[in-house]
């Protein structure tokens, strides 16, 4: 098994937020919003299998989601941003991610 930790980073304000790794609901919560002291509106850790995973980010009340395809072994980290009113996902150190449309 393999940690993904999703960083939820800049441009939240008081949103709905959701995380879904391969069709599943595994993280939602209501009113995120970025602590610019930190740029961190939330750190979500979720145990995922090896390999890689579809990562789908949704803002259900501003209409925006993003998928993105991770690779997953050992600890994982993205970082996601809201600039201009679009997910932006990053996956730090590694190579672009694959993103899912």
């Amino acid at each position: 098994m393999a940690t993904l930790r999703i960083d939820l980073r800049s441009g939240f304000d008081r949103d709905a937020a959701e995380i879904w790794i391969d069709q599943d609901l595994r993280w939602r919560e209501d009113a995120v919003t970025t602590k610019f002291t930190l740029d961190l509106a939330a750190s979500v850790p979720l145990e995922v299998p090896d390999g890689s995973a579809d990562v789908r980010i949704v803002l259900p009340d501003r209409r925006i989601e993003r998928t993105v395809e991770a690779r997953t072994a050992g600890e994982v980290h993205v970082v996601v941003r809201v600039v201009n009113g679009v997910l932006v996902v990053e996956q730090p150190g590694e190579a672009p991610l694959h993103i899912v449309e």
